[in-house]
């Protein structure tokens, strides 16, 4: 088995490694990490499949039992402050910040707002790795949106 998470996240281009299967797959495992019950914050930026990508994604962590909360477009450092701020027990961030355009990625923030620690990054690979991938109820699947511009 190889890397997923390189020195800030998961990067790839869009259509290649980027793709909405990955992203529910990629979600799937980061929801086992989180573990079912947690309260994950999710965000994105504007670039390309970012859309696409956060909504793959959010239905992996939904089927793993993750209450997912959406912010929207939003930078990553409100994201983390966020996380941090209003007591979720992670966040996601949809984004590639300073690689070419064709590229986006997955960012993993731990309940503190700070990104996982790389020591952490091969228990999600190996739930991805391993295809891990739980399917609860439809009542247990929880998606709200988060509006960050309120104090």
């Amino acid at each position: 088995m190889g890397r997923l998470f390189g020195t800030d996240g998961v990067r790839g281009i869009v259509g290649e490694l980027m793709t909405s299967t990955f992203a529910l797959r990629m979600g799937h495992a980061i929801g086992a990490y989180f573990g079912k019950g947690s309260r994950v914050l999710l965000g994105r930026d504007v670039r390309a499949g970012g859309d696409a990508l956060a909504r793959a994604l959010a239905a992996g962590l939904m089927a793993e039992g993750v209450k997912v909360y959406y912010a929207g477009l939003v930078p990553t450092p409100t994201l983390q402050y966020a996380v941090k701020a209003m007591g979720f027990d992670g966040g996601v961030m949809i984004t590639a910040s300073h690689n070419p355009r064709e590229y986006n990625g997955v960012k993993v923030i731990e309940a503190d707002g700070v990104e996982i620690p790389h020591e952490k990054e091969p228990v999600i690979e190996d739930y991805y790795f391993k295809g891990h991938e739980t399917n609860l109820p439809w009542r247990s699947m929880v998606y709200d949106v988060v509006d960050l511009s309120q104090p």
